[in-house]
């Protein structure tokens, strides 16, 4: 029922929702407001304005009217009706925080759901960035000048996406001739608006915004076209500017990936609730159940033809988060015909590795990747060893246990030995990394050594950009990094790149050797197969390869069970990446078995 006497119950036969009419007045003046109500079924659907802001902290302490009654609101949402009233005329808008009775379930499950079409069918877009920022107007001209060279580098911007985006984000290109203030972009970049999920889908929907910053305005295109550009150069950006490039200024080129029509086609292509939930789970939101339902608009935007969000994943705020996350996982798997949302799965703790108030075999979507502690995922499509191809052939939810997975597939081995975790602060200098190494090569055959096994196995086979390495490729960097440690006493840096023999295939090495087994261990199993693996693996642990998963897995009995598992996490493993392990199994005649994940 509705929490307020200023609600009542939306008609939603005919797609109805509120509206807020902000009545005219001075900034001094209290700020009335009146409740209207339209169709989205309307033909034509009558104009309204969408409001993109923070909220900020849920203390409502500031006084508005809203049909002549008093109502209770924090801040930021006070501040931004006040920006955006008129003094002469009305102005209608759609607000989340108010237009939704956000103490009624029904209508927040209802209002929710409808997203994709409120932000889309809006006539504009008002996006608030927070009050007066005494260099936002500069950082705005700033902005609009880097906006104007890269469209005038990229041919009115024809090849902008080849330019800024090739294969994957290129980061390498020259500084920008605009004179800007560094520490005032930085403070721009980190404002709380780029943090929130919630912008991400209102940007992408609404079809024309504008970013207001106090007095200051600059088209939403404009900001995030010259944010893509400035990402473009993070190899060269000043100090000020290095740590909002991983933070800030990389969540607004992710926004732009969504909202700006020149990447939609390779991002299209990608755009599955599986990749959007993994992606998106660097920003914030003030719910765990909204790491699916406030992508739900995008989810509907991208995938023409849905009528009705699947039962599973439709807004409903009484349900747990548990039962939401099994939901979305199996219709990720569904939709994918793929077990590869096991990839995601990352364990911190050995701890973690036990049922609790997840599955283990569910990513822990409500928690922010950190690569300080976490792996990067292995989800190279160049993988399958699961098959040629790669799909779910047995995806069964036991009766009366939606938490539990089954799949086929089979024990690869047991996991013999397990070296030392491969931690950041190896990174630090020559004589930590070569006792890793030490340690590993004291684990490895002799034939492995030679035939450059070990070394493509560090690496994953591939390189820092994600590219294939061949065996020699791998050998020749693992030795280089070697020689280049033992003979200089330090690790290749780029500097040594021109100065130095063979220090730029020692430093390509050292990057992809960062990449691929920070926080992993490298491991060998009873049989000889060599692999790097969750940081959490331990000796008694088994590899596995399931039909429909891309890489390799290691389990841990549950209980003692034959048949039920934990989930560890992801494995590389030499020899069967590309489905050498299923061709072998084959041709021993052998059948695949049901494994229970838990």
């Amino acid at each position: 029922m509705p929490s307020s006497p200023v609600y009542t119950r939306l008609e939603q036969s005919q797609k109805q929702i509120r509206v807020l009419i902000i009545q005219p007045g001075q900034p001094e003046q209290p700020v009335r407001c009146a409740f209207d109500f339209i169709s989205l079924k309307g033909i034509p659907i009558p104009p309204y304005e969408t409001v993109s802001y923070a909220w900020g902290k849920a203390v409502f302490s500031e006084e508005i009217y809203v049909n002549d009654q008093v109502f209770k609101v924090a801040i930021n949402a006070k501040n931004v009706l006040v920006a955006m009233r008129y003094p002469d005329r009305q102005r209608i808008v759609w607000i989340d925080a108010i237009c939704i009775d956000q103490g009624d379930l029904e209508d927040r499950n209802y209002c929710v759901q409808l997203m994709c079409e409120i932000y889309s069918n809006t006539c504009a877009g008002f996006v608030w960035l927070g009050e007066d920022d005494i260099n936002a107007k500069q950082t705005f001209r700033a902005l609009e000048e880097m906006y104007d060279e890269a469209r005038l580098q990229t041919k009115d911007f024809a090849t902008f996406k080849e330019t800024v985006w090739p294969q994957w984000w290129n980061v390498h290109r020259p500084p920008t001739s605009v004179k800007y203030n560094p520490e005032a972009m930085a403070r721009m970049f980190e404002k709380s608006w780029f943090a929130r999920l919630w912008v991400v889908q209102e940007a992408a929907l609404a079809p024309d915004s504008i970013c207001h910053c106090g007095s200051s305005s600059i088209p939403l295109t404009h900001l995030l076209r010259a944010a893509v550009w400035l990402y473009s150069q993070s190899k060269a950006l000043p100090q000020p500017m290095v740590r909002t490039t991983l933070h800030g200024l990389a969540r607004a080129v992710h926004v732009a990936s969504y909202a700006d029509s020149i990447f939609e086609v390779p991002f299209q292509a990608e755009t599955n609730l599986l990749w959007m939930m993994n992606t998106l789970r660097q920003y914030d939101v003030s719910m765990d159940q909204d790491h699916v339902y406030r992508l739900l608009g995008m989810y509907q935007r991208f995938k023409p033809g849905l009528d009705a969000l699947p039962a599973g994943i439709a807004p409903d705020y009484s349900r747990a988060v548990r039962d939401i996350y099994c939901d979305a996982a199996k219709l990720a798997m569904a939709e994918l015909n793929s077990a590869d949302t096991l990839l995601y799965v990352c364990h911190r703790t050995t701890e973690e590795v036990k049922t609790n108030w997840l599955p283990t075999w569910i990513p822990q979507w409500q928690r922010k990747q950190d690569l300080e502690v976490d792996y990067f995922p292995l989800n190279h499509k160049g993988f399958h060893a699961g098959g040629p191809s790669c799909t779910v052939g047995s995806n069964v939810f036991m009766e009366g246990r939606l938490d539990v997975l089954s799949l086929e597939g089979f024990i690869l081995d047991e996991i013999h030995s397990v070296a030392p975790v491969f931690v950041a602060s190896m990174l630090e200098n020559a004589e930590g990394l070569l006792v890793w190494v030490k340690h590993i090569e004291d684990l490895v055959p002799g034939s492995d050594l030679d035939n450059g096994d070990l070394a493509l196995t560090l690496i994953a086979s591939l390189s820092h950009a994600r590219a294939l390495m061949t065996q020699k490729q791998a050998q020749a960097g693992y030795a280089a990094i070697k020689h280049f440690m033992v003979e200089h006493g330090h690790l290749p840096r780029i500097k040594d790149n021109y100065q130095k023999p063979n220090a730029s295939i020692a430093h390509a090495y050292l990057e992809a050797l960062s990449r691929w087994s920070k926080n992993r261990c490298f491991f060998i199993t009873c049989k000889g197969y060599i692999g790097i693996g969750p940081k959490v693996v331990r000796s008694d642990d088994v590899v596995v390869i399931l039909q429909g998963c891309s890489v390799p897995l290691v389990l841990r009995h549950y209980l003692r069970s034959e048949a039920s598992y934990f989930v560890v996490g992801q494995a590389y493993v030499n020899g069967v990446m590309f489905g050498e392990g299923v061709v072998a199994h084959r041709a021993r005649g052998r059948c695949d078995d049901i494994m229970h994940l838990v």
